[in-house]
């Protein structure tokens, strides 16, 4: 590779205009009085009363994977204890067969479990597989 390759600017990211809320979780400190919460990614935060935070991903399973568990027990504790609470999680995908594509579950379905499209605009490329 020539310095000339080298120096060459990257091109930027396209911008996405699809929605990708539903990719995230959002917390809230409902302890009344400012917190610190150290589970929190990336290093611990602290949230004024009333705050809302997101963060990419899900939460709870980036948590619960970790090889230390005392992050999630925090998690936990934070929760029974009513100081802090999930507003919202990513979606939960499965994989239909009938249209070969992942699709969020969609927990306001009526009396069942439904699938709705994704937050995004284009289907998951790859598909999931099953």
């Amino acid at each position: 590779m020539t310095t000339a390759e080298k120096a060459k600017p990257r091109a930027e990211p396209r911008a996405s205009t699809a929605p990708v809320d539903c990719l995230y979780t959002t917390v809230q400190n409902t302890s009344g009085a400012e917190a610190v919460f150290s589970f929190l990614p990336p290093h611990g935060r602290t949230m004024a009363a009333q705050e809302q935070l997101t963060v990419a991903g899900n939460l709870v399973d980036r948590l619960a994977v970790k090889t230390s568990r005392r992050q999630f027990q925090a998690l936990e504790r934070a929760l029974a204890a009513g100081v802090i609470a999930i507003i919202a999680t990513p979606s939960v995908i499965v994989y239909d067969d009938t249209i070969a594509s992942g699709q969020p579950l969609d927990p306001q379905a009526v009396g069942f479990a439904g699938m709705v499209d994704p937050c995004w605009a284009a289907p998951l490329d790859p598909p999931l597989a099953p």
